[in-house]
């Protein structure tokens, strides 16, 4: 059931208002085409991901 989640939110994405980058709103995770084209890593902050995979597993830190 994870995996069909994490699809489903991965597949919920849009273009920027600029139409230079995409956003997925569930991750609120934006990079650009550019920066997928290139391969790097968008700018979210190791502590920003942990922050939503504990809110998406219901993991909170004690």
């Amino acid at each position: 059931m994870t995996s069909s989640i994490m699809i489903d939110t991965r597949n919920n994405w849009r273009l920027t208002g600029s139409k230079e980058g995409i956003h997925w709103p569930e991750l609120d995770e934006d990079i650009s085409i550019k920066n997928i084209i290139l391969g790097q890593p968008s700018g979210e902050s190791q502590k920003s991901l942990k922050r939503w995979l504990e809110l998406r597993t219901g993991n909170f830190p004690d």
